[in-house]
């Protein structure tokens, strides 16, 4: 059930207490009387339990609390907080982001005027420091600025190519857009660059590009050592599962083959096969000249004295890798 002009709160958080004061403080300040906040912590090991529960005490307006042991699932939780949520209309945030309040009354004020709008969301991504602040530092250009009037096709191509067309955090949706398109999947790690390219397909589907893009920013991200984002590995295992499930017949952009070679230098030798070695496309990319140079590169400078083998089988459509004469990488080619 959702009640109409409701805008909720969905946030999510583990190990951000430091962070949730200034969160729920942004939150509280949205000059939008109808509101609520939903908030999820995912088995946090600091204190976040006490300190969300002495925050919400003090608020004004509706509050739902989950408290639950870790799953490191981040797609499950965003399920499971917009599940609890009763809005009309969703900002899906993490307890160690803020919210630029100043923005948000106007977004609602244009999804109340016209029901055909499926989110509006910004092309700006601003960051914040571990002590608030304001840094106008840009995460990651984001091309979708440079397209005029882009169309569904340009924002799943912006998915495919570049792995965002814009951040999720950074704009508020129509609820039953969302709902309509499935939510996020729970069984691959993929959140943001998942829910987008399902909202853009289901919008394709019934063909409506009535959304709203901006530049006036609606979320500030806090940078800090322990961002997701900064995990090289889980970043490329997150976009191989991604384009094995929604682009299959398509090859792997440049992107993914830059990011590995970025990953492989910021992890270990043996990180790196992990990585590598965890989706049928990465396998598939242990052909990549490129990447194959870097793992050797890597292996070099890890183990000053060796004796490097690698040799390649090919028989049909199997294909097999031998490293160092013990280590064996089977995968099939279709």
């Amino acid at each position: 059930m959702q009640e109409k002009g409701l805008l909720s709160f969905c946030v999510v958080g583990y190990n951000h207490s430091e962070y949730a004061k200034s969160c729920i403080d942004a939150i509280s300040s949205v000059q939008y009387p109808h509101k609520e906040i939903v908030i999820l912590d995912d088995g946090s090991k600091d204190d976040s339990v006490v300190v969300i529960n002495d925050l919400v005490k003090k608020l004004d307006f509706p509050v739902k609390t989950i408290f639950q042991e870790n799953t490191g699932n981040v797609p499950a939780n965003f399920n499971k907080v917009i599940d609890h949520a009763s809005g009309e209309f969703i900002i899906m945030m993490s307890l160690d982001d803020v919210v630029c309040s100043e923005n948000i009354s106007s977004c609602i004020e244009l999804l109340q005027s016209n029901k055909s709008i499926p989110f509006i969301a910004s092309t700006s991504v601003v960051t914040i420091n571990c002590n608030n602040k304001g840094t106008d530092e840009i995460v990651a250009p984001l091309k979708l600025d440079s397209i005029d009037n882009p169309s569904v096709d340009e924002l799943l191509e912006l998915e495919y190519s570049e792995f965002g067309a814009f951040y999720i955090q950074g704009a508020i949706w129509r609820r039953s857009v969302i709902e309509c398109s499935g939510k996020f999947d729970e069984d691959i790690l993929g959140d943001d660059i998942v829910l987008r390219t399902k909202v853009f397909r289901y919008l394709k589907s019934i063909n409506n590009e009535d959304f709203i893009l901006q530049k006036n920013p609606i979320i500030k991200y806090r940078r800090h050592e322990n961002n997701l984002s900064k995990n090289y590995g889980r970043q490329v295992k997150i976009v191989c599962e991604y384009l094995d499930r929604y682009w299959p017949e398509r090859e792997s952009p440049k992107l993914l083959i830059d990011w590995i070679i970025c990953a492989i230098g910021k992890n270990s030798f043996k990180d790196s096969l992990k990585f590598l070695a965890s989706t049928p496309r990465s396998l598939n990319l242990l052909d990549n000249k490129l990447i194959l140079k870097k793992i050797k590169n890597k292996f070099k400078k890890e183990n000053s004295c060796f004796r490097y083998l690698f040799k390649k089988i090919k028989q049909g459509n199997e294909r097999e890798i031998i490293l160092f004469s013990c280590i064996s990488i089977r995968y099939h080619v279709s």
